[in-house]
Parts: C-alpha cells; structure tokens; sequence
C-alpha cells in the first residue's frame, strides 16, 4: 500500500477587501510517495534553498530563479494542484457575506464561541477544493490503495478552533471521497489520515513555502512587478500541475449549507 504525502500552502488575502496586489487567493497542494521524498528534497535542495537559514520565498526569488525552481520540480515525481477563487467576483462577495451572518449567528447559538472572520471561511473551501482534487488526482492518474497524508500550513486558525478545524477537515474529505465509491470501479477507496499542520520549520515547509510563491506570481495584477506566468506554464505544459477554479465551488457549498439549515428549521416549526 502507498503512502501519499500531500502538503499544502495558500497565498493571497483571504477578505473581500480590494487587495492592490491580487483579485485571487490560491492554495496549492503538492503530492508525492513518501519513499520519494528525500530524494524529492535532495535534487532541489540548492534550488528551492530547503538548507538556508531564512526561508526563501515571495521576495527572495527573482524571475529567472523562479523559472529555474519549476523547470526543476517539472522534472520531480509529484503531482502539484493548484485552487483559486476570485475573491473579487461579485457573486461570490455576495453569498460570502450572507454565509458570515449565518455562520457566526450558528456558531453563537450552538457552541457559544465568537465569530469566524471571513478569512478562516475562505481558507477553508480552498483547502478542502485543493486536497479533494489531490486526492482525486491520485486515482485519475492510476493510483490505487493508498494512505494519505495531509500537511497544512500553521495558518493562523484560533487556538479554539484548531482541534475543530482539523477534525471537520479530515472528517469533510473522508466523506467526499467514500462518496464517489462507484467511480472507483472495484479499486480500494483511498484512505485520509488526520490532517496535521506544518508549524515546524523543516523541508517539508520550505519546500511548500517556495511551490506556493513561484505559482502566485501568475495571479498577482499584471502591474505587479513580480507578475510571471512563465514558472506556471512550464509546470502546466509538463503534465505535474492541475490548475482549478475554485469560486463556483466555494459559492455552491456556502449557498447549500444555507438553504439545508434554513429547510430544516422550517421543518421544525412545522
């Protein structure tokens, strides 16, 4: 039986507030065996400086550098998904705000906790988007039996949540992916372990660290002096990276749980 390593990453701002930088907010999860890791991280240690005291990311990398790091991992034995949501798109700032009011209003009257900011909502639908299509991705790819393994970014979730957060997490992708049982035809269901986060400052961080920054370059405004496409395409015309959009997914989710909790309520008075 395989076992999968998926880590994951986001970049942007998760608000609805304008952002001078970029109209999207990505998450980007990277697949690989687990007996291929070291050397995953050996042949692109130099590259993606997974041994450098600072971390090298976002401004620390020129174009050249960037192009270079995705002409390397175009050549590693991993699969790379990449999750967007146009954060700027007026339907989807719309059904945001209407799912903020409701999401608090539920978490006041069922859990007596504070509000959830928009962001830890936002952030949400892009990491269940990314992994359930890394997860998918494994099996369109001819992949069968195997354990997976996901790491997230120590994304700032408050500490009352983050048990929660990461239990509903495993708990949403597990139940995705046993919903598709008849696309398996016959093979065995691929099987989701408990969503750690990546809070150590090890490879496995940097290394996501640095995927995430080289693939946000093609969504920042095309005015951004960072703004590069090539790094993006090279990975793309490879066959390793799958890029998604992730708005009307996140759009349809938040719509239906709204229209589910309001159906059964009114089953109740009646």
């Amino acid at each position: 039986m395989q076992h999968m390593i998926l880590l994951f990453d986001e970049s942007g701002t998760p608000s609805i507030v304008t952002d001078p930088r970029t109209d999207f907010f990505i998450g980007v999860g990277v697949v690989y065996d687990s007996s291929h890791e070291q050397v995953i991280f050996s042949r692109c240690k130099i590259e993606l400086g997974l041994e450098k005291p600072k971390p090298l990311k976002n401004d620390r990398i020129g174009k050249t550098r960037a192009v270079r790091i995705a002409q390397v991992l175009s050549e590693l034995p991993l699969s790379i998904y990449v999750s967007t949501v146009n954060i700027a798109d007026p339907e989807y700032q719309a059904t945001l705000g209407a799912y903020e009011v409701f999401g608090n209003r539920a978490r006041e009257n069922y859990r007596g906790v504070g509000r959830r900011p928009i962001a830890q909502i936002i952030h949400t639908y892009v990491v269940d988007h990314c992994l359930y299509h890394a997860i998918t991705g494994h099996f369109e790819a001819g992949g069968n039996d195997a354990v997976l393994s996901p790491f997230i970014d120590d994304w700032s979730i408050p500490q009352c949540d983050v048990g929660i957060y990461l239990e509903q997490r495993s708990a949403s992708l597990q139940k995705q992916i046993a919903s598709l049982r008849d696309w398996y035809d016959g093979r065995h269901p691929i099987r989701v372990a408990p969503i750690r986060l990546l809070s150590a400052d090890d490879n496995r961080k940097r290394f996501i660290d640095v995927t995430t920054s080289v693939f946000s370059r093609a969504y920042l405004k095309t005015s951004n002096p960072k703004y590069d496409v090539e790094p993006a395409l090279i990975l793309k015309q490879s066959g390793k990276a799958l890029f998604t959009d992730a708005t009307g997914f996140s759009i349809g989710t938040m719509q239906r749980m709204m229209g589910e909790f309001m159906e059964n309520g009114e089953r109740r008075r009646q």
